[in-house]
């Protein structure tokens, strides 16, 4: 039996509501990634140095940026399917996630029970994205 132009109407209108959803969940899938991808390079980063506070943000940009061709082509996968990439991010995280566990208690600092003041210094857990500040 052939479907009414109304008919038809709706289910396009169906098919573009569910596209509109799929789109919707791969640019949140992206956000996510890149989020997650930016916060694991943020810490390997700071690991390398003794102390965070030592880090100059204006020198370490600009030895990226000087060196960005030669990173790029170290570091760099043929893989760039977006599921292959959380992938990649999640054993990443779980493989380093006790090195970076032994890191933050290296860098936690000692208590002090006769101080009642809260140290400010400690960054949040996210990453802050490149070209932010």
């Amino acid at each position: 039996m052939p479907k009414s132009i109304e008919d038809i109407d709706r289910q396009i209108a169906a098919l573009k509501e569910q596209k509109k959803r799929q789109q919707a969940q791969i640019a949140q899938k992206k956000r996510e990634g890149l989020r997650s991808c930016k916060e694991l390079i943020g810490e390997e980063v700071v690991n390398a140095f003794d102390n965070w506070t030592s880090i100059d943000l204006d020198l370490f940009a600009m030895y990226i940026s000087e060196h960005a061709d030669e990173i790029v082509t170290s570091c760099s996968t043929s893989e760039t399917d977006l599921d292959d990439a959380l992938k990649r991010n999640k054993q990443f995280a779980k493989k380093h996630k006790k090195t970076r566990k032994k890191t933050n208690d290296r860098d936690e600092p000692e208590s002090d029970s006769d101080s009642s003041e809260q140290d400010d210094t400690q960054v949040d857990s996210y990453a802050v994205p490149y070209g932010a500040y």
